[in-house]
């Protein structure tokens, strides 16, 4: 297990345990626990003992769950001494006082936030895009896009099938599966079977694929396939792989897949003698990187996954504030540069969301 995974829980939990022990402290003596009774410090540390073991593992629906409590519990503390500091008499209203002293408050928030994220991410809209470009195409251009499917984790086959059939009947030009589409979770039989529908799907020009940063399976000591059974799947199945790899098409549109950032990749530049300058550049990368790199190779539209638009909120907010990502989600224009990052069609890790919706994204270009 890599060190940051030991490091940063230690580093994010340690504040919060805490801060844990204090408010359970609080519970504990408003529910009739005298100041000296023994209880009155040893359930609290059991308590916030619990939580933090938990939530160790910080990509794990406990630490969503216990950091959700604690986010909801900082705000009502915030709310209460905002209330006292007006002045107001809180203390005669007796019901307030109970939800908020025993956490009854924090936990029914809590629970309608849990109930809501995870209808969230069962629930896939259809999110579309309309441009325009300068360059010549011969006819308008229908991109279909699917993300961060992550399969196995929420999404299963039945559902993905229904999915697969709606993007078949929008007629699309062209198909692309922008990384993620499987994890180390996702099974040899899962893996086999996500191919098979996916590959299914009707386009003109095929279906193009680039790796995401899950896709190597490279998170886990023993996965259950390889890369390269991976790759050899994808290839039986007519999906066409691109590892840094420029492809023409037919309509005057140019592909350029990308290896995923988090692997030993050609620079954006370098594929500048593969490419016609005026033809239509579309460029699949799974994490959304190198902007400037982009506009300076005069690529068109980028596409892009791996945020999932900030699965809970507000980490992909504060992952976008702190140039962990340069965007988390959206169309984002510069001149004749465009670039969509998909929020993904599924969820990660936990069959959780808090924060954007799971969508697959149908693009129509036309020339100006």
């Amino acid at each position: 297990m890599p060190l940051i995974f030991i490091i940063l829980p230690i580093v994010v939990l340690t504040p919060i345990s805490i801060y844990l022990y204090k408010i359970f402290r609080r519970q504990v003596m408003f529910l009739g626990l005298k100041e000296k009774n023994v209880l009155n410090r040893i359930l609290p540390i059991l308590m916030a003992a619990v939580c933090v073991r938990a939530s160790f593992f910080i990509f794990g629906v406990g630490a969503v769950i216990v950091l959700q409590y604690v986010f909801i519990a900082i705000f009502l503390d915030l709310i209460y001494y905002l209330i006292q500091k007006r002045g107001w008499k809180i203390k005669d209203c007796k019901v307030f006082q109970f939800l908020y002293f025993s956490q009854l408050l924090a936990l029914l928030i809590l629970g309608c936030i849990l109930l809501y994220g995870f209808v969230n991410v069962h629930s896939v809209q259809r999110k579309e895009y309309n441009l325009t470009t300068q360059k010549k195409l011969d006819a308008p251009l229908k991109i279909a896009m699917i993300s961060d499917l992550h399969f196995g984790t929420v999404m299963k086959a039945e559902e993905l099938s229904k999915y697969c059939d709606k993007i078949s009947a929008e007629n699309p030009d062209v198909v692309v599966l922008v990384g993620d589409i499987f994890d180390e979770r996702t099974t040899r039989d899962n893996m086999q079977r996500a191919i098979s529908l996916l590959s299914h799907v009707k386009s003109k020009y095929g279906i193009y694929y680039v790796y995401g940063n899950h896709d190597y399976n490279k998170y886990v000591d023993k996965p259950f396939y390889s890369a390269a059974e991976l790759h050899q799947r994808l290839m039986e199945s007519k999906i066409q792989v691109l590892t840094d790899e420029v492809v023409t098409l037919d309509n005057n549109v140019t592909i350029i897949g990308r290896r995923d950032a988090s692997q030993k990749r050609k620079e954006l530049q370098d594929f500048q003698g593969q490419m016609d300058p005026n033809s239509f550049l579309l460029l699949l990368d799974h994490q959304p990187k190198q902007q400037k790199e982009g506009i300076d190779l005069g690529v068109d539209l980028v596409l892009s996954g791996h945020t999932h638009g900030g699965q809970i909120f507000p980490i992909g907010q504060f992952a976008e504030l702190l140039g962990f990502n340069e965007q988390n989600y959206g169309l984002r224009e510069v001149g004749q540069y465009r670039r969509i990052v998909s929020s993904g069609i599924s969820g990660w890790a936990y069959p959780i969301r808090t924060g954007g919706h799971c969508e697959y994204v149908i693009i129509n270009v036309k020339s100006e």
